[in-house]
């Protein structure tokens, strides 16, 4: 059994999976990954499985990233220690009197493996980690990038799910800020998540859904948060395509997030040439968003404490904030209707 870690990071959330990296990543070699503030080492043993450790050796404060991996147990370069995945020590060179001790034994994560990734908890998780939908479906395509983003956490999520900055940041791209149309958005926020349904939004102007989506008359459009990190948009249209683009942000420092972004489609084009034309449109988007984050984030570091006003139309930012802010406790149920321009 793994020893429990309580990470000091207000956004990370015990008793929850986060992505530590992607599986075809890690290797022979040990891989480093910052995890809530805390530097965890990730290995796997001789027979192929994943684990994860606190990147300190209990012995002298080494890191044990530093060391390597020896018949599947991780080596610590200053005095040889070897440690299991689950943390145990199985070997301290030149001891001659017994096992090691429970007292020598890593701190440790829990881990398990799904859909390509490495998930790690903190404590004892109370589900499974997230399956993100069509991926491994062979009638989705999908692709996936892994990017760190300065920006919180918090930032991060808003930004991705918030419709109204898309006018301007991504101009052409996704709408135009000539081209508004009127609509109702419910909100709904349950005890681990908040979801937006946009209700009778008909198509958006940009590029991307020119190309991607052509003839299209109806368009429906979902944005959700889902504790700890997933943000994601759904989009349905009438002839039967589905989009999901999911964000899923680690958070490393206060201000630093790994983002896992995983966009999986079903689409009336062929697969190679969906993938074709909304890769580079999506990821030329992606660098929109990293560059306003990043003055954003700027900003709050010059300032030292976020102020943020809000309005209506900050559809999901405030819900996202409330979320994170309740820590492992559930957040209160609510049912919200608007009207928006977007």
């Amino acid at each position: 059994m793994a020893t429990p870690l309580a990470p000091p990071h207000s956004e990370w959330l015990p008793g929850h999976w986060y992505i530590a990296c992607r599986s075809r990543d890690l290797k022979r070699k040990p891989l480093v990954r910052q995890l809530g503030g805390l530097p965890t080492v990730l290995f796997r043993n001789a027979q192929g499985q994943a684990g994860a450790l606190l990147d300190r050796c209990p012995h002298r404060q080494i890191p044990l990233s530093q060391g390597w991996v020896q018949q599947g147990a991780l080596t610590c370069r200053y005095h040889g220690w070897q440690f299991a995945i689950d943390g145990n020590c199985t070997a301290i060179p030149g001891r001659c009197e017994g096992p090691p001790k429970t007292a020598h034994r890593a701190s440790a994560w829990q881990v398990c493996e799904q859909q390509g990734f490495v998930w790690v908890c903190a404590g004892e998780p109370g589900a499974q980690p997230y399956v993100f939908p069509g991926l491994g479906d062979h009638t989705f395509g999908h692709f996936i990038w892994e990017v760190e983003v300065p920006a919180s956490l918090l930032c991060l999520a808003e930004n991705f799910l918030d419709g109204m900055h898309t006018h301007y940041v991504h101009a052409g791209l996704i709408r135009t800020p000539r081209k508004r149309q009127r609509m109702q958005v419910e909100v709904e926020r349950s005890a681990d998540g908040v979801e937006a349904r946009y209700l009778n939004e008909s198509t958006l102007s940009g590029l991307i859904y020119r190309l991607l989506a052509p003839g299209v008359r109806r368009l429906d459009v979902f944005g959700r948060f889902q504790r700890p990190g997933l943000a994601q948009l759904e989009y349905r249209t009438d002839r039967g395509d589905q989009l999901y683009i999911s964000v899923f942000g680690v958070p490393e420092h206060r201000m630093q997030t790994r983002a896992y972004v995983v966009t999986t489609f079903q689409t009336a084009l062929p697969h190679w040439l969906a993938h074709g034309v909304g890769q580079p449109l999506f990821a030329l988007a992606l660098y929109q968003d990293k560059r306003i984050l990043q003055l954003q984030t700027q900003t709050l570091q010059t300032d030292g404490q976020a102020h943020f006003v809000s309005t209506e139309l900050d559809v999901l930012g405030p819900h996202i904030q409330y979320l994170l802010a309740q820590g492992a406790r559930p957040a209160s149920p609510l049912i919200r209707r608007l009207e928006i321009e977007t």
